[in-house]
């Protein structure tokens, strides 16, 4: 049975930035990497860097600071079955999240610094993030963003907001305002590709059907272009996050359709 389905949703990215702005700036960024590494004596980057997923990445730590939290909170979580909790937060704590090894290049991450968050108070949260040459190195300017109250809000923030670093060993997020609700942090992420659609007609899960090279996850934002058909075969699970359907989606009989709510 094919299905024709169009799904309007919206996703927290960097201020003033439409999806439609991101996604063209997703595919510049991401060409303009591929031709630079081109000459890079490292192989290419082609994933990418999970800080925070289900645990904490062994590469990376939370620097100890005053901060009341729980790495391995179970509830709610926004992809799998753990998130940080940050209990009662109190202004001018940060998350302080610092890379073990040699600084990581941005340009092998082209699409920046993406976080979820989950603000459980009735009203909206201001956060500061900042990103650091090194583990302790020379700091970007601030960029502020506000967390929605009751729900996991995106953000995505180009590496421009945070002072175009050439490498990247320290992320801090500060909590700008004292409340009794907490807060909850979830797939933090450098991002190597954060624009995902199609490239040609094909099944679901070929993964050379994506244009990131790799086979959609909960956190993907969909875009499947106009003049192809993506089939999701018997027994597949087609997993994403929101879809922006410009051909066409066809699910066969006895495959699945599994899109994250948030």
């Amino acid at each position: 049975m094919k299905k024709n389905i169009l799904i309007f949703s919206f996703i927290f990215c960097v201020q003033f930035s439409s999806i439609a702005q991101l996604r063209k700036s997703a595919r510049r960024n991401i060409a303009s990497a591929k031709v630079a590494c081109n000459i890079c004596p490292n192989p290419l980057i082609t994933q990418d860097e999970t800080i925070y997923g289900d645990a904490l990445n062994v590469n990376w730590q939370i620097f100890p600071t005053t901060i009341s939290l729980n790495t391995s909170n179970s509830s709610p979580q926004f992809i799998n079955s753990r998130s940080i909790k940050v209990t009662n937060p109190t202004v001018n704590q940060l998350l302080d999240l610092r890379y073990n090894n040699t600084s990581l290049n941005t340009v092998d991450y082209p699409d920046g610094f993406e976080f979820w968050v989950y603000n459980e108070s009735t009203n909206s949260y201001p956060l500061t993030i900042q990103a650091f040459t090194t583990s302790t190195g020379v700091s970007s300017p601030n960029f502020s963003v506000i967390a929605d109250a009751n729900k996991w809000t995106h953000f995505l923030i180009d590496w421009s907001f945070l002072g175009n670093q050439q490498t990247v060993g320290r992320l801090t997020i500060k909590l700008d305002q004292t409340q009794t609700g907490n807060l909850y942090f979830d797939e933090i992420k450098l991002v190597h590709c954060a624009d995902m659609y199609s490239t040609k007609t094909g099944n679901w899960n070929d993964q050379t059907l994506w244009s990131c090279g790799r086979l959609p996850i909960l956190t993907d934002v969909i875009t499947i272009d106009p003049q192809h058909t993506v089939t999701v075969l018997n027994g597949v699970s087609a997993t994403l996050n929101i879809l922006q359907l410009l051909g066409t989606l066809d699910i066969k009989p006895g495959a699945f359709f599994n899109m994250k709510k948030f």
